[in-house]
């Protein structure tokens, strides 16, 4: 006894029990005494608890799958809308262009194109491109050194211009930026004067971009945006003056749209176009190149009489045309004809042959590619006996297929015919005579003469027309004693149009000699839609009774636009039937992934599964099982239920006025009706028909606008379709978004189901703390339980040793 007592004793100062208790908390060292399985009875004692934890896990589980499954519609229906509804995609079906229903095949290709939409008459168009839309630009030839200048609204820039573009590019970018900056510091000093302030405004408002082309060999200035005021290039001269270029301004389109009924849709500048597309009775031409060709030709002297039928100016003879300097003479004419090809400034070779008696020549005029732009035959008919000029016949024919035939003869008329190919564009023929009552020739009948002296000008106005009834000329002289302007206005009529022809004289009064001419020339627009217009500037002198010599003064722009574009047009639905049978393809398969979340059942013994059930699972048991515990969760769900109502009603709707519906068209419900709640199906010959008969009504039955003065008129199908899954898919305000979540908004984080998984994943962490405390009571207990019997042990073997020993 005296020695079991001195046991206890050192181990109470050992302090043995929490040397067990530590032991037993880390490494569970159990049962060694009691004999007793510790893991297996704690497990078991803990099932309860785990269950309870498990089934949180499951819960938190469905939650995620729920929203999961709801965002997934969400993200469907939000792709649906943006493929079909987006005004701005031209595929879609709320816009005007979605809906195609005319091909035109145009001749030649290239330059215009055309698509007719829902409602527009298939017909046939000739178009015209005089000239495409285009912000304000200019070109700087590197060949063209030294100080520029670049006036910008009342701002002047001075750069220099070098051989290498680059540099020059950067040497505009570097004084731009300098001015700028300038100007911008005295506006934030206050020093700036108010010329200055307008100076900076202008740069501003009209930002000017230099860019060097490589190709061209050239520096491109080019206006940011359309509706500036333009700019114009110059240069610095020696004596500090600066030589402005013509200024840049915008292009605005021009063109012209014809029928087959003859119908002229015209626009001009003066429309203010600044795109190269327009839409006529829903037909979208767009332009992409001018189909007119411009030849830059020097004037040749014997064009002034048939075109203005001068009698100043009769037609001079080749021998007293002024030619310029010949550059190289050309060799191969050897049968007696002269040749001479003449270098232009402008990159052009003018090329004449002239017959050995003078009376023909051939004038070719070739681009820089070698191509012929023109080529001009002249004969001059004389008369053997008197000399006389009987007749000059001059012909021009242009790479652009358009022949140009003139000839006058001596009793003073005139015949020009343009034709097109085998065409004739215009005809037209002056100075007929014609008999009076006295047997007089004639060619007009005076209408009118007006006669006003004011201070030492004298107006005199004189209105004729011609005896067939189809021109009228006005004749305007006005005398200020020193000389005489007159203005002779000639208005032909023809069955497509009128000839203008506008002719301004200068006399010097003193010496009875014309000192200018102008004549402006703008032929009638014929029946194909082609047109031709011819601008002539020269200065003449002349003294009574011998020719004149002309110098010519500016060149003459002859600018035609008969170079037609032919559209062809032809119904064709395909692409738009096509279009409506995917759509409706895509609303099934929307409408049916509601339908199976609304219509599946749960089976609630699949639960997801926990960790511990994963362990004795293969994969393809796991997958299975997991997919049977994602079926059903949104069965019955009452904002699904709301939504495939009102996508169904909107769906169903009648068009006002036409009482035009879906099943007229080919489009109706499925007769299944309990498993496919909802969806269509598609007659697709039906919906062709209904296409080609009426797509103007088949386009307001789905795109129609709701009304607003009518508020039980919401508008056509797609209207209303768009109105409901926009509201209920794509905003963050709709109960789904507020229940599951928008990606993107401020609900993807802040919904009802994501809060409650949260509130879950709060609960199942204090579970498993809860867990894990009782876990460890439970081992402490048992590891008391092994510590007494430690004890007992120890005591009864000290004891019995004791009782051994007495």
């Amino acid at each position: 006894m005296k020695h079991g007592k001195k046991l206890i004793r050192e181990l109470r100062n050992k302090n043995w029990k929490e040397d067990v208790i530590k032991m037993s908390t880390i490494q569970r060292i159990t049962g060694m005494n009691s004999g007793l399985d510790v893991d297996a009875l704690v497990k078991a004692s803990m099932t309860p608890y785990q269950t309870k934890i498990d089934k949180e896990v499951q819960n938190r589980k469905i939650l995620e799958y729920q929203q999961q499954q709801y965002q997934q519609i969400m993200s469907d229906a939000s792709a649906f809308h943006d493929k079909y509804f987006d005004i701005l995609k031209s595929d879609g079906l709320m816009s005007t262009t979605g809906y195609q229903t005319q091909t035109y095949t145009a001749t030649p290709d290239g330059k215009v194109t055309a698509k007719g939409f829902a409602g527009a008459n298939v017909d046939n168009y000739t178009v015209n491109v005089t000239q495409l839309a285009a912000k304000a630009s200019s070109t700087l030839d590197t060949s063209t050194l030294g100080t520029k200048v670049i006036k910008i609204g009342t701002a002047e820039i001075s750069f220099e211009a070098v051989s290498d573009g680059n540099t020059t590019v950067a040497n505009y970018n570097t004084e731009l930026a300098k001015m700028k900056l300038s100007l911008s510091n005295k506006v934030k000093d206050g020093t700036a004067s108010s010329e200055e302030k307008t100076q900076l405004a202008d740069l501003n408002n009209n930002s000017v971009t230099a860019k060097y082309s490589q190709f061209t060999k050239s520096v491109v200035f080019t206006s940011s945006q359309m509706g500036t005021d333009g700019f114009t290039l110059g240069k610095k001269n020696a004596d500090a003056t600066i030589s402005y270029q013509d200024k840049a301004e915008d292009k605005y389109l021009e063109a012209t749209i014809r029928n087959s009924s003859g119908k002229v849709y015209t626009i001009t500048s003066a429309d203010k176009k600044t795109t190269n597309s327009v839409t006529v009775d829903n037909i979208e031409f767009t332009f992409k190149a001018p189909t007119s060709s411009t030849a830059m030709t020097p004037v040749p002297a014997d064009k002034l009489a048939p075109l203005g039928g001068l009698t100043e100016n009769p037609v001079a003879t080749l021998d007293s045309l002024k030619l310029t300097a010949v550059d190289k003479l050309d060799e191969s004419i050897q049968d007696g004809r002269t040749s001479t090809t003449v270098d232009e400034a402008d990159g052009t070779k003018t090329k004449t042959i002239t017959s050995v008696d003078k009376n023909k020549s051939t004038v070719i005029v070739t681009a820089k590619d070698g191509s012929i732009m023109s080529t001009t035959n002249k004969e001059v008919t004389v008369n053997a006996i008197t000399k006389a000029i009987e007749s000059t016949k001059t012909t021009v024919i242009r790479s652009n297929g358009i022949t140009t035939t003139t000839e006058v003869k001596a009793d003073g008329t005139t015949t020009t015919n343009t034709t097109y190919g085998t065409q004739t564009i215009a005809s037209r023929t002056t100075g007929i005579p014609q008999v009076d009552g006295d047997g007089k020739p004639t060619t007009t009948i005076p209408i009118s003469k007006e006669i006003i002296k004011d201070g030492n000008n004298i107006t005199t106005t004189t209105n004729l027309k011609s005896v067939d009834g189809k021109t009228t000329t006005t004749i305007k002289e006005i005398n200020d004693g020193k000389t005489t302007t007159t203005t002779t206005s000639t208005k032909q009529d023809n069955p497509d149009g009128a000839t203008t022809t506008e002719i301004t004289e200068i006399k010097d009064n003193s010496s009875g000699n014309l000192t200018n001419t102008t004549i402006t020339t703008n032929l009638a627009t014929a029946a194909d839609g082609s047109s031709t217009k011819t601008v002539t500037t020269t200065k003449s002198t002349t003294t009574n009774g011998t020719p004149p010599t002309v110098n010519v003064d500016s060149d003459v722009t002859e600018k035609y636009v008969n170079d037609k574009v032919s559209l062809t047009g032809q119904t064709d639905v395909t692409a738009l039937k096509d279009k409506i049978v995917k759509f409706v393809d895509d609303y099934n398969k929307l409408l049916s992934s509601i339908n199976t979340k609304l219509y599946e059942t749960r089976d609630k013994d699949y639960m997801p599964l926990t960790d511990e059930q994963k362990k004795s699972m293969s994969e393809d048991q796991i997958t299975a099982w997991e997919k049977k515990a994602q079926t059903g969760l949104l069965r019955k769900d009452s904002d699904l239920e709301r939504i495939t109502r009102e996508m169904k009603s909107a769906m169903s709707s009648v068009m006002s006025g036409t009482g035009l519906y879906l099943e007229k068209i080919g489009i109706s419900p499925v007769k299944d009706y309990a498993d496919k709640n909802g969806m269509l199906t598609v007659d697709e010959d039906k919906l062709t028909k209904a296409l080609q008969e009426n797509a103007g009504d088949v386009k307001d039955l789905f795109t129609r606008a709701a009304s607003d003065t009518d508020t039980t008129d919401k508008g056509g199908l797609l209207t209303q379709l768009k109105s409901v899954v926009y509201s209920e898919f794509k905003t963050s305000t709709s109960l789904l978004s507020k229940k599951a979540g928008l990606a993107g908004s401020a609900t993807q984080l802040d919904n009802t189901i994501t809060k409650n998984i949260t509130t879950k994943k709060k609960l199942i962490t204090k579970l498993n703390a809860d867990y894990t405390s009782k876990e460890n009571a439970l081992y402490k207990k048992y590891s008391d339980l092994e510590t007494a019997m430690q004890k007992l042990n120890s005591q009864q073997s000290s004891l019995a040793s004791m009782l051994g020993q007495n």
